[in-house]
């Protein structure tokens, strides 16, 4: 009996050194991509039609190739922004969005752009009272015509987790689109729901190509897919 019993912990541990070895060598992977990010921005200080950027590491474009790559660019090219103003910070939650607002410079935005909520899935916060503070937190943004809100297209489906994990965080990501469409919603803003676009199925059928070297942000063709889903309501 403590001969099977040993046996079982050992094969235990064997399985837990397989996932936790290439998960740490991941997430060192994934350390670097951020530190080496930088956000997207062009403050010329031109007001005719300005632009901000609010949100966590897919708003600074962690994964893509190029700052000119990531959502924030593409969105401002297809808008012609004649100033982007990006506040996002890599590992930011829906409670750090007010700092990021109150650096808020211009008196009037074209657009408001916010990619957020992914860290918030990855600690497992309930997803109603999330989005009860997202929509405080949106009825605190600066004078804007146009607000879109966007969170990951499916958090479970990034390679980086161990396969037992993934399921869960794919039930919470369809949570938070949920509840996250019905805040944007009530406020007359635009929710782009990208876990019911055709682009996380693509993503997950192809994760080396659409995600980073870390398995969880999205690499420039990821991020390319993700402005087509919001280009139609720009």
């Amino acid at each position: 009996m403590k001969m099977a019993a040993l046996v079982l912990v050992l094969i235990l541990l064997a399985l837990i050194a397989k996932w936790a070895i290439p998960f740490y060598q991941t997430v060192q992977i994934s350390k670097k991509l951020i530190e080496a990010a930088e956000p997207y921005r062009n403050e010329v200080g031109d007001y005719r039609k300005p632009m901000l950027v609010l949100g966590d590491s897919t708003a600074v474009g962690v994964g893509a190739g190029s700052p000119e790559e990531s959502v924030p660019a593409l969105v401002a090219a297809q808008i012609g922004a004649t100033n982007v103003e990006n506040y996002a910070v890599s590992g930011a939650f829906v409670g750090n969005l007010p700092a990021q607002i109150e650096q808020a410079r211009a008196p009037h935005y074209a657009l408001i752009l916010i990619q957020v909520g992914a860290n918030n899935i990855v600690r497992f916060s309930n997803a109603t009272s999330t989005a009860q503070k997202l929509g405080a937190i949106l009825d605190t943004l600066p004078s804007t015509s146009k607000v879109v809100i966007l969170t990951a297209g499916d958090v479970g489906g990034a390679t980086l987790w161990p396969v037992p994990l993934r399921p869960i965080y794919t039930k919470l990501t369809i949570a938070y689109n949920e509840v996250f469409g019905k805040t944007a919603a009530a406020r007359d803003m635009i929710y782009v729901n990208l876990y019911e676009d055709p682009s996380r199925q693509i993503i997950t059928n192809d994760p080396q190509t659409y995600l980073a070297a870390d398995g969880f942000h999205p690499s420039s063709e990821g991020y390319r897919l993700w402005f087509e889903a919001i280009r139609p309501h720009l």
